[in-house]
């Protein structure tokens, strides 16, 4: 984060960022260099800023910002848009806002044009408007309504992701990815391919003719996952946390019958005959198995990471997601057999995001 520009002091500013940019080029290390530069836009768009972006652009990517939307009009954020549009039409823009807390999630009119003064239906328990303009009558007399709709949610910190996200190398990639947490969408499709391979490696374990081998690789497969799964959703675990504890208990126990049931299957391993028939159940079974605590697993993270990001995270919240969670599994459908790993990955991302929107 750089200081702030003074109008005072703009040209030697940008020149001092620019050799910084350059000095970040000479480490041999590319996680150290600079890939791109979010330059925030204020009040107003002046011919100044677009000779600092063009002197930055020749650097490293640059993503221009608007931000605080919220605190300013429509009027002034459309108008901001448009002259930046003027000087740079391929511009990569993020106008974004975060209005919690305040009343600035009331537009003053919604994306049809109605204004709130007049149409607006306002819930203050939710923090919701809903437009209710009528346009047209239906033949049992009711009214069609414009059903447009606004909350206090923060907006436009995805494009932001996304618009990053195209200047960085695949190896910063998915550290970006872990450090933030606005899209969630991005970081359920990395534990899905994480959840991929464990699943893989568990049908491997469960298909050994060895008696009794199943349980401990099993439970060293869901500990690498689990492992894999915090540091995709980038959460602050302490070991000592009474939280965590309890996370690691309540997410471990979503396949305990099933693993039990696998120790118990063993046993058979032992008579001759029985052997291949044991041994494919195995499989599936111990996939399963490691497929729904992964599952289980993705959901109660993104939610905590969610909680953590807006202050709230205390050890109930915590605990009570984790339980919610490997409770919504239990009963749900593993991917068919022979699957391909990208099918399988698309599967276990629609079991991600469906759980995880559940309670929404």
């Amino acid at each position: 984060d750089s200081k702030g520009i003074e109008r005072l002091e703009t040209a030697a500013q940008i020149e001092q960022i620019a050799e910084y940019i350059a000095s970040s080029r000479e480490n041999s290390d590319p996680m150290s260099h600079v890939h791109v530069v979010w330059y925030f836009v204020g009040e107003r768009w002046q011919e100044a800023d677009l000779d600092h972006v063009g002197r930055l652009q020749e650097m490293c990517g640059v993503v221009l910002v608007v931000n605080k939307a919220d605190t300013r009009t429509s009027e002034a954020v459309d108008n901001l848009r448009r002259v930046i549009r003027e000087d740079l039409p391929d511009a990569e823009l993020a106008v974004c806002g975060d209005p919690r807390g305040t009343y600035n999630w009331i537009m003053e009119q919604c994306a049809a044009g109605h204004p709130n003064s007049e149409h607006f239906e306002v819930d203050f328990k939710r923090n919701r408007w809903t437009c209710g303009k009528e346009i047209q009558m239906k033949t049992d007399g009711t009214w069609i309504t414009c059903d447009n709709w606004g909350d206090d949610r923060p907006y436009g910190y995805i494009d932001l992701v996304n618009f990053t996200l195209r200047h960085l190398p695949k190896m910063c990639r998915e550290s970006f990815l872990a450090a933030q947490r606005v899209d969630l969408n991005r970081k359920h499709k990395l534990a899905a391919a994480a959840i991929t391979a464990a699943t893989v490696a568990a049908a491997a374990v469960g298909a050994s003719p060895i008696p009794f081998a199943d349980f401990p690789l099993l439970l060293g497969i869901e500990a690498g996952l689990y492992v894999s799964l915090v540091a995709i959703y980038n959460l602050p675990v302490r070991t000592s946390d009474d939280a965590v504890a309890a996370a690691v208990g309540a997410a471990g126990g979503v396949g305990v019958s099933s693993i039990a049931g696998l120790g118990l299957a063993s046993c058979f391993k032992l008579i001759p005959g029985v052997n291949l028939i044991i041994m494919g159940v195995n499989s599936v079974v111990a996939s399963t198995t490691v497929s729904l605590f992964g599952i289980a697993t993705s959901v109660a993270f993104s939610k905590i990471s969610r909680l953590i990001a807006e202050g709230e995270a205390g050890e109930e919240e915590i605990e009570k997601i984790i339980n919610d969670s490997a409770m919504k599994v239990n009963g749900r459908n593993e991917a068919p057999e022979n699957t391909e790993a990208a099918e399988r990955e698309e599967f276990l991302l629609r079991e991600i995001e469906e759980l995880g929107a559940g309670d929404d």
